[in-house]
């Protein structure tokens, strides 16, 4: 896996995580919990974090290190 392709990823992840932010807002959701991965730094799971507090900003958004090993986040929107 090359550098490009990691990049792509990333990249698609922040798309798809800006899509679920954007349904949590319309969803007037109260809390968000964000569980991520063995292969996430703490650093990309606070951009993570910033991408729901910036468009959800009366939620309460939690981020806690799950381990998971085959996904990159789980996020759960209440």
């Amino acid at each position: 896996v090359g550098e490009d392709d990691i990049s792509r990823r990333m990249l698609s992840l922040g798309n798809l995580l800006a899509k679920l932010a954007e349904d949590a807002k319309a969803r007037d959701a109260e809390f968000v919990t964000i569980f991520y991965g063995e292969d996430v730094t703490e650093e990309d799971a606070r951009k993570a974090e910033a991408v729901f507090t910036d468009t959800c900003p009366d939620a309460e958004v939690s981020v806690l290190a799950g381990g998971q090993p085959v996904y990159y986040y789980i996020v759960s929107i209440e």
